[in-house]
């Protein structure tokens, strides 16, 4: 069965598609900025998004960090 562009079936195949560039790209990742590039540009992309970030809460949950950004200038990631 064939989908055609913009069709439901055609959306899911393209998801799984990107799933399966991201899954292969995360076991080829050596560090956790490798981890965060690799998941953060196609979640903006998906999301339409202009800048995105990745914070990460600390062991003790006590403090959160920025981990990783996209599309922010030094101005706004102070706002973090």
């Amino acid at each position: 069965m064939t989908s055609s562009p913009g069709s439901e079936l055609g959306l899911l195949a393209s998801l799984t598609d990107n799933l399966q560039e991201i899954t292969e790209a995360l076991a080829a990742t050596g560090t956790q900025r490798e981890v965060i590039e690799i998941v953060l540009t196609p979640a903006v992309q998906a999301l339409g998004a202009t800048a995105g970030i990745v914070l990460l809460v600390d062991r003790t949950d006590q403090q959160i960090r920025i981990a990783g950004s996209q599309g922010h200038d030094e101005l706004t990631l102070s706002v973090w």
